[in-house]
């Protein structure tokens, strides 16, 4: 049986590419009405990321994070200290994926990394403490 592209999955879609950041599927439930099981939400994000229309990430904790697959790639700031999500779109990768295209004669379509560290905000209410 052939899974179909249904409303529910379609409005996931929409909500996870009109984000600004990566999000959770919890915050995807809570953007829709009628609210159904959190379960069809993960049925839906994995058909989503198998068919290549979202991406998810996990940054070192339980909880993945799904963007849209539109981008070429994708860069992101963490924060260990509040889990604020920031994207940047400065891209210095280019020299390494060509150096590594060359070195291992592999040719690399999309790469995302994120750095993680701790916030302005986070820094002052460590050093208020």
């Amino acid at each position: 049986m052939r899974a179909s592209f249904t409303d529910l999955r379609k409005e996931i879609l929409k909500i996870i590419e009109e984000s600004a950041q990566p999000i959770m599927a919890k915050d995807v439930l809570n953007q829709l009405e009628p609210k159904p099981n959190l379960s069809t939400i993960y049925r839906a994000l994995d058909f989503l990321c198998r068919k290549g229309f979202v991406k998810s990430v996990s940054f070192s904790t339980d909880a993945n994070y799904y963007f849209g697959a539109k981008k070429a790639h994708s860069h992101f700031l963490y924060c260990k200290g509040c889990s604020e999500i920031q994207v940047f779109d400065q891209c210095f990768a280019e020299k390494i994926q060509k150096n590594i295209e060359h070195e291992f004669d592999y040719k690399i379509t999309d790469h995302f990394f994120y750095f993680s560290g701790i916030c302005d905000g986070c820094r002052h209410r460590m050093v208020d403490l």
